[in-house]
């Protein structure tokens, strides 16, 4: 009979046959666990975090594939329309008026008015429903955060600019219809205090609409996206600000010290942020993922409050004498954050998104504080928590609001369910379709989670109660050393709650060769020493081409469990460590249930007469272990040489690595594709003469016939000194030196004079 799995657990797929067969993992995917190997363990970074912006970063690079921009001509005046006028950029703001450059107060959502609530969510549907083209202007404006953009506006210096000039479109969009309005900000700080924060009257029709589930209430209720139903899993993964975490970022003062490449985890900006993206979206809701978060209307209250602690810090910034706009880093990571590189906004530059003028268009009013000696927040949806230390405003919860303000009358915010069900969108490849998808049997096994001290039933020897341990705990009968657990990071909101016996471990899929998650959650007794669990996770239906997935599995509190792989070798019974990445076929038999009731019928012995059902276990396949230990999971043969040679995770690692050595900032002209371009000749006009070799567009020419390219290859583009081609993700990136700067043939590397505009540093 099988026993539910305590809160940690092992997955099991079944790989039969080679219907499912364990794949190699890819190179992108390899080489960011790999870097996160080299600066950090899990017992000083959550698991779920790593793995969380390693899928970002790789689902970016998949968009790369479509590097043509789908927007149509009109759709990029109305864009362009919405920005503000150039001298606000290249002056200290706009001289005369400018409906686009006219100043606006931005508020927390809690403090604005009734009718100032009201007007925002009026001008955000009315935006929703005025058409543009065949779309309609919300999601115009909303597919700017998606594509091979995402790149260039996330994971380094230009994430703050960029979000920064986005959310300006967006407000004057909405002006347009109601002037004078403004994005209230989402200060997550005044949530995250809560024992249970998805209880805020946030979540309520006033305000942001349900979080659990297909958004059925509020302002935003049933809204269709590109991508399906809107909707949230809050809670799920992720979490909130907190005041501890806001504090480390204000207490620095470059931006360098609070972005990438160079920011420490704990001080990182947009580190923190993406885990309220993950805590509001959960396992499948449009915020949870960078290609769609802009589809839900909670992104720009996310983004108002990260532009509200960005400029707090500038502020900072100003009175110890550093130039805000100045302070681009140096070290500025990938090329799309050149601080030259165009924006993606007509002709606005990273750069341009630190300027004063686009500053000075903004102000905000601060986040609600109270005191002993008033303890005051000024809104009826916030109450001061005296028992802090200092006090400090914190959200009400739903139910508390109405005993407080309207109890006679709770109609118009729906309580929260307590099933915490996850509702998948049933989204590949932009159709959303259940059909779409099948089910593979999960098997998740877990050891008894370390926060689980002890349960409350004790044995009795001799007639004595003995409370060292419990009737389940692994010390009473000696195994503990077997059962062994270290202590990993997990997130804020999760509490060393002993009380609980039961928990939860989600499992997701992540296409990789589809666009397309899916999450579904295993109940586990925490009680057990040792428990296990059944789940049944989708992937896109093999019968429409092979599929190629990732499975990853986690534990409410964000620690990840490892993965391990059916040995397919003829005998073999055992499992070995993988990384959750598979391959399925519709060859038969096939091992996926075309819905939940196949799997069922798949995976049992169903009963004949007065026979017992009993489990196939021969179906279970992949196990995903959820052993608690600070072993990293993600396995390479990068992680297996470090090991042997004595190089531990966390420590920096010297030779080949991620870090990025820099003679001289290099700008991206344009980015090309092997194999995506039809006019690739074998040779090259230059003037009179004919030369051999392959024609990348951007007048590069590189050595040799036209083949696809390889990770990190570098070619010297032969009909130019100051350019030269490198291999990123199958696709040459050509680079060109700037200023009097030259290639060097050998080293393939900028050399000689740099030009840099004066205003870029300080």
């Amino acid at each position: 009979m099988y026993s539910l799995v305590a809160l940690c657990g092992i997955l099991t797929f079944h790989f039969g046959y080679s219907m499912i067969e364990e794949m190699t993992t890819p190179g992108d995917i390899e080489d960011c666990f790999n870097g996160y190997y080299r600066k950090t363990t899990l017992q000083r970074s959550i698991g779920s975090k790593i793995y969380w912006k390693c899928m970002q970063r790789a689902a970016c690079n998949r968009a790369m594939l479509n590097l043509g921009s789908n927007m149509t001509l009109e759709e990029r005046h109305y864009i362009e329309s919405l920005l503000p006028p150039p001298e606000v950029f290249y002056g200290n703001g706009a001289k005369g008026f400018h409906p686009n450059s006219e100043h606006r107060w931005r508020k927390e959502y809690r403090m604005m008015t009734e009718k100032e609530r009201q007007a925002y969510h009026f001008a955000v549907n009315k935006l929703k429903r005025l058409r543009l083209g065949t779309s309609n202007r919300y999601d115009v404006i909303a597919a700017l955060h998606e594509g091979a953009i995402v790149n260039a506006a996330h994971e380094g210096p230009n994430f703050m600019g960029w979000h920064r000039i986005y959310l300006i479109v967006y407000e004057n969009a909405l002006r347009q219809i109601v002037p004078g309005v403004t994005i209230p900000y989402f200060a997550g700080d005044l949530d995250e205090p809560l024992r249970d924060s998805t209880q805020s009257v946030l979540f309520c029709e006033r305000f942001f609409g349900n979080g659990n589930g297909v958004v059925t209430s509020g302002p935003y209720a049933n809204w269709s996206t590109p991508s399906g139903p809107l909707v949230r899993n809050y809670g799920d993964d992720g979490e909130l600000w907190t005041r501890e975490g806001l504090q480390r970022i204000l207490n620095k003062t470059r931006n360098a010290e609070i972005i990438a490449p160079n920011a420490e985890e704990e001080d990182n900006l947009e580190d923190q942020h993406g885990a309220i993206h993950n805590w509001i979206g959960g396992g499948n809701g449009q915020i949870g993922e960078l290609q769609t978060s802009s589809q839900d209307p909670a992104f720009f209250s996310l983004h108002a409050y990260v532009d509200y602690i960005w400029e707090e810090f500038r502020k900072r910034q100003a009175s110890l004498g550093i130039n805000p706009a100045k302070d681009y880093p140096v070290d500025y990571g990938p090329e799309e954050h050149h601080p030259l590189r165009l924006a993606g906004f007509a002709t606005l530059r990273n750069i341009d998104g630190y300027s004063h003028g686009l500053a000075s268009l903004v102000s905000y009013k601060p986040k609600p504080t109270c005191s002993k000696d008033r303890p005051f927040c000024g809104s009826p949806f916030l109450r001061c928590d005296k028992k802090s230390n200092p006090p400090r405003c914190v959200s009400k919860t739903i139910a508390s609001f109405y005993r407080s303000n309207d109890p006679d009358d709770d109609s118009e915010c729906n309580r929260t369910r307590t099933d915490n069900a996850v509702q998948n969108r049933f989204s590949c490849n932009g159709a959303q379709d259940i059909r779409q998808w099948v089910y593979i049997p999960v098997e998740i096994i877990c050891v008894r989670p370390p926060e689980k001290k002890i349960y409350g039933s004790y044995p009795v020897f001799n007639g004595n109660l003995y409370r060292r341990g419990d009737i389940y705990s692994p010390k009473t009968y000696g195994i503990d050393d077997v059962l062994k657990t270290d202590i990993l990071a997990k997130y804020s909101r999760c509490k060393d709650d002993t009380d609980r016996n039961s928990g939860r471990v989600t499992i997701q899929s992540r296409g990789l060769n589809y666009r397309g998650t899916y999450a579904e959650f295993a109940l586990m007794d925490t009680r057990l020493a040792m428990a296990n669990s059944m789940a049944y996770v989708a992937v896109k239906n093999p019968e429409h081409g092979v599929s190629e997935v990732m499975l990853s599995a986690r534990d409410s509190c964000g620690r990840i469990c490892k993965a391990y792989c059916k040995n397919n070798a003829p005998g073999s019974s055992d499992y070995r460590p993988c990384n959750g990445i598979i391959r399925v076929t519709s060859r038969t038999p096939k091992l996926y249930g075309r819905h939940y009731g196949e799997n069922v019928y798949d995976m049992w012995n169903l009963p004949l007469g007065e026979n017992c059902p009993s489990i196939k276990k021969t179906q279970v396949s992949v196990k995903f272990f959820c052993d608690f230990k600070n072993e990293w999971p993600w396995h390479s043969d990068f992680v297996l040489q470090q090991r042997q040679r004595g190089h531990f995770h966390g420590r920096r690692v010297t030779g080949n690595g991620p870090v990025r050595q820099m003679i001289m900032p290099s700008m991206v002209r344009g980015i090309v594709q092997e194999n995506r371009i039809p006019s690739l000749q074998q040779e090259f006009i230059s003037g009179n003469r004919k030369l051999p070799g392959c024609f990348l567009g951007h007048n590069c020419l590189v050595p040799g016939p036209c083949k696809p390219c390889q990770n990190g290859q570098k070619l010297q583009c032969l009909n130019t000194h100051i350019s030269f081609a490198v291999c990123n993700n199958g696709a040459y990136v050509i680079r060109q030196c700037i200023g009097r700067s030259h290639i060097n043939g050998h080293s393939l590397m900028c050399m000689g004079d740099v030009f840099r505009k004066p205003f870029l540093y300080r």
